[in-house]
């Protein structure tokens, strides 16, 4: 075990007005152990980088530079990951902030056991000043629960949703199993990072309903930028990437419900994106089928998951 506990990877990019409060509250934990927060400096050609400066000055032994030409939260997570030192990594969004007992919830979840994940409630805050914090479907959860159980939490009835930053992750697990984010332009990297996670792991997870992460909702962010084709064909993309590994692991029973989370992303996203409801379960899922066979056309794919597509229906 190294001396650092926790390795915190905050990738950063266009996110000026909202860095320094993101910091701060990093720079404020209430944490017994030492730990580390690696500032992943994406090609910022605003003021991000001094902000970035200003922090690496007052705490020299909490916050690290370090400067990279990614152009995506998914590689910047993953410049984050191989250059760790923690026995846990977790992940915060420049745009973000945390209480100032973040790190010690996550880490409660999963110190006792020497768990492999941990998770923590959050809240939505608006830039109004305004707080949703009714999340009881979200993560009604406290304590430790068995790791099948945990995996249908994430890809069955969606009790813990598939987020990056509000969990902990054992970094050893993750290297030991060469799991990094894929490189997604839009919103899917977080999901497929965590499926598998969840389902190599083998040990109980750890939950924790208090809520410590304040997820920022702002206009310029990915996710309100309205739903666009292009994001679909991302999510199928990787959707038949993360099918290939199952099916060469002959992971027999994985496929199917990979397939059925996805569904549920994609209306999720529809729904949060576009603030609108859809009345239609079938409906939806029949006009996205239509868009998905456009997929097939897209060269990146190749017979075997031309294949695939035709066995699932698509």
């Amino acid at each position: 075990m190294s001396e650092l506990k926790i390795s915190v990877v905050v990738p950063i990019h266009g996110v000026e007005n909202y860095l320094n409060k993101c910091l701060s509250s990093l720079a404020d934990q209430d944490f017994e152990y030492a730990y580390e927060v690696l500032c992943i400096n994406d090609n910022c050609n605003d003021n991000c980088e001094k902000i970035i400066d200003s922090f690496v000055e007052l705490y020299p032994h909490i916050f690290k530079k370090i400067n990279a030409n990614n152009g995506n939260v998914s590689l910047s997570r993953n410049t984050g990951i191989e250059n760790a030192s923690g026995d846990y990594l977790t992940f915060v969004d420049g745009d973000d902030y945390v209480s100032n007992d973040f790190l010690k919830v996550l880490f409660d979840t999963v110190k006792k056991g020497k768990l492999n994940l941990g998770v923590c409630n959050f809240i939505m805050a608006y830039e109004d000043g305004k707080f949703k914090k009714d999340f009881s479907s979200y993560i009604a959860l406290n304590g430790f629960f068995n790791h099948k159980v945990a995996l249908n939490f994430l890809m069955g009835d969606l009790k813990i949703r598939g987020f990056a930053w509000n969990k902990i992750y054992k970094r050893s697990f993750i290297l030991e199993h060469n799991m990094r984010f894929c490189d997604a332009r839009v919103i899917v990297e977080d999901m497929w990072f965590n499926a598998f996670a969840f389902f190599y792991n083998n040990l109980e997870v750890g939950c924790s309903k208090k809520r410590c992460y304040y997820y920022v909702q702002r206009q310029g962010s990915l996710l309100h930028q309205g739903y666009k084709p292009l994001h679909l064909a991302d999510i199928m993309v990787n959707l038949l990437k993360a099918i290939r590994v199952v099916e060469l692991k002959n992971m027999t029973k994985f496929p199917t419900k990979l397939l059925t989370f996805t569904r549920k992303y994609i209306i999720h996203y529809s729904i949060f994106a576009n603030r609108k409801y859809i009345p239609n379960y079938k409906k939806t899922i029949k006009k996205y089928s239509k868009d998905i066979r456009a997929i097939k056309k897209i060269k990146s794919i190749d017979e075997f998951d031309k294949d695939f597509l035709k066995i699932i229906g698509f």
